[in-house]
């Protein structure tokens, strides 16, 4: 091989070698570049692991509550006056919710109960001459005693029944109805479908018009019933056995 060849396979390796060079240099800043905007990346985000409390800023503010507004939120105590917007309302005048009264029941007339309620265990008629159940009570009265209405109500029926002649039925609200039966036949005038009666008030007088109880002593048959469905009077009215119910018509 002459000089001349020589030389220039040199040439061709020097820039082949040269090339080589160029590019690994290239390759290596493009690498060292794309690693080191790795890196920052990285680096601008934040650690959280499980145990890392996550705390999310809000740019919504609570306006200030002032203290003399939440007060005009709460109930106001027994005995305080009733506050709006921090003063009394009505200027100055104390405004109360009305207290609730439970209504109160009284015997409808002066006597001793001769027979219980019962409306499980029979009971023997004298009248029928068997056993049945009493869904009422009998209070030994004279007849033309008054009988009383045991509390506040309207009279909701006024009639004569076959078996327990005449009749008086006072409604009492939630379904509870007081019913007056063996009474007289002359009913007060007043004494009528929708009026309204006060505990105490006269709604009629003592008979001896139920023939299913006309042989037993003179008494007024006394029930109460919650929707239509017979209850204990003495669950309502106050009574000691034995005693006589003392009714108060003032």
């Amino acid at each position: 091989m002459d000089q001349r060849a020589k030389r220039k396979m040199a040439a061709n390796a020097v820039y082949i070698l040269t090339a080589v060079i160029v590019v690994s240099v290239l390759c290596m800043t493009l690498y060292t570049a794309f690693n080191s905007a790795n890196r920052r990346a990285e680096s601008d985000q934040p650690d959280i692991s499980p145990d890392t409390e996550v705390v999310i800023e809000s740019n919504v503010t609570a306006a200030p509550v002032d203290p003399s507004e939440t007060e005009s939120l709460l109930p106001a105590a027994d005995g305080a006056e009733a506050v709006l917007n921090g003063e009394p309302a009505d200027d100055g005048v104390p405004v109360s919710a009305p207290l609730y009264t439970p209504p109160t029941y009284i015997m409808p007339v002066n006597g001793v109960i001769n027979k219980s309620y019962d409306d499980s265990a029979p009971v023997f008629s004298l009248t029928m001459n068997d056993y049945r159940v009493h869904t009422g009570i009998d209070l030994d009265a004279e007849i033309g005693c008054a009988v009383f209405a045991c509390s506040d109500g309207v009279i909701t029926n006024v009639y004569t029944d076959p078996f327990w002649g005449s009749c008086v039925t006072v409604s009492h609200g939630d379904g509870l109805t007081s019913h007056y039966m063996n009474l007289a036949a002359d009913l007060p005038a007043n004494v009528d479908e929708g009026v309204s009666v006060l505990k105490g008030d006269i709604i009629a007088a003592t008979g001896d018009t139920a023939l299913i109880e006309m042989a037993d002593s003179n008494h007024l048959h006394f029930e109460m019933r919650v929707n239509g469905i017979p209850v204990n009077p003495l669950s309502y009215i106050p009574y000691e056995p034995g005693a006589e119910a003392v009714v108060n018509a003032e």
